[in-house]
């Protein structure tokens, strides 16, 4: 649905964890008649269905809420949905009305108020009504963020504000995920990298291999020594965490995944590494003050000062959940606590996160739930 966006992309080591991600809990709607696929309700009480290939809308009580007729639909945003029928696309409202007229070559979801889309081979935005705000004269425009997107023409790039004017000239060699952080975007000139803000103001002066988003008053930025290096500088270009590191991350609640030698382990704004990087993979932020790390193909939980709250000799585990984390041990899942004490047996095959006191688990080809005692309730 979404024409895809070619930019540069931070290239990162950290791998997704091989442990029992946490499933958000899917309600259907109660629907009598049979399609052919079912999704799970969406915050706006609504859920796609699939049927003889067509897709629509039903309601929670299965109401169909449009015809069955779309080649592709996409989720909702800021209240409206993206239909496709006849290769052209536009917008349904949560009634099911085609609240802008399916006439484009394909759209984007709304964001800020604005969409992204394309008509006569040429990109543009339009608002919830259907005017047009940017023209459709650019071979390319971003999404909003901070009032901001950027403008392509003939592989130069610029910025407009949400009036579609022209802010700040279409001169830069590329923009990187093109979206304003903390007043600040990373932009390319003259194949150095820099920071400019919404003004076109050259706040960090062009001189980096390449740069990341800020983030808590930080960013990610790299220079070439005898290797590839990166470090995190602050809004005015100080160095605030020195050139020494393979890859890094976003700073999150105050701590930064970083990478060194195909291990990883977290600082904070100072520099100072408070989770020693010697994991194998680590995630990018904290969830409930704790993160799942793997050494050595084994799994663990540790907390922000890189103590090791659940050791590391699991073959997988996940966050704990109303007092309870999934656990696996030599290929069976069962449940701990935080005093690592076993509470729930390891004989499951596959086993979720406990929600309103009940947990999804699986035996065999079984699903069913238990309650945190590990009865089950059907």
């Amino acid at each position: 649905m979404c024409k895809s966006m070619l930019k540069p992309t931070l290239i990162t080591t950290a791998l997704l964890l091989a442990s029992n991600l946490a499933f958000a809990e899917c309600v259907e709607p109660k629907t009598e008649k049979k399609y052919d696929d079912v999704g799970c309700l969406s915050d706006e009480g609504l859920a796609k269905v699939k049927l003889n290939g067509k897709y629509g809308f039903v309601d929670k009580t299965g109401k169909e809420i449009t015809s069955i007729k779309y080649v592709e639909v996409g989720s909702f945003s800021e209240g409206l949905a993206s239909v496709r029928f006849n290769d052209k696309e536009g917008f349904i409202d949560i009634t099911g009305r085609e609240v802008i007229p399916l006439k484009y070559t394909w759209v984007n979801d709304f964001k800020e108020g604005l969409a992204r889309v394309e008509l006569n081979d040429k990109l543009g935005h339009i608002n919830k009504e259907g005017k047009v705000v940017t023209p459709f004269k650019y071979d390319d425009v971003g999404t909003f963020s901070e009032g901001m997107a950027y403008v392509k023409i003939n592989d130069k790039h610029g910025f407009v504000d949400k009036t579609g004017k022209l802010v700040i000239p279409i001169k830069y060699d590329s923009v990187g995920i093109g979206e304003f952080k903390e007043g600040l975007i990373g932009v390319q000139f003259n194949d150095k990298w820099g920071y400019i803000d919404k003004t076109g103001k050259v706040v960090i002066p062009f001189k980096y291999d390449y740069v990341d988003d800020f983030s808590e008053g930080l960013a990610g930025v790299r220079i070439k020594l005898n290797k590839r290096t990166w470090g995190y500088v602050d809004k005015t270009g100080k160095v605030v965490v020195p050139f020494k590191y393979d890859q890094v991350h976003a700073f999150t609640q105050g701590l930064a995944n970083v990478e060194l030698n195909r291990k990883c382990g977290f600082i904070n704004k100072t520099g100072k590494e408070v989770v020693p990087v010697k994991y194998d993979t680590c995630g990018r932020k904290f969830s409930k003050d704790l993160m799942v790390v793997r050494k050595d193909s084994k799994y663990g939980l540790i907390d922000k000062t890189g103590k090791e709250v659940i050791p590391v000799k699991y073959d997988s585990v996940d966050n704990f959940s109303q007092g309870l984390a999934p656990a696996m041990l030599n290929g069976k899942w069962g449940y701990i606590n935080k005093k690592e004490k076993v509470i729930i047996p390891f004989r499951y095959d596959y086993a979720s996160n406990f929600k309103n006191g009940l947990a999804s688990v699986k035996i065999d080809e079984e699903w069913f739930k238990i309650d945190k005692q590990g009865n089950r309730v059907d």
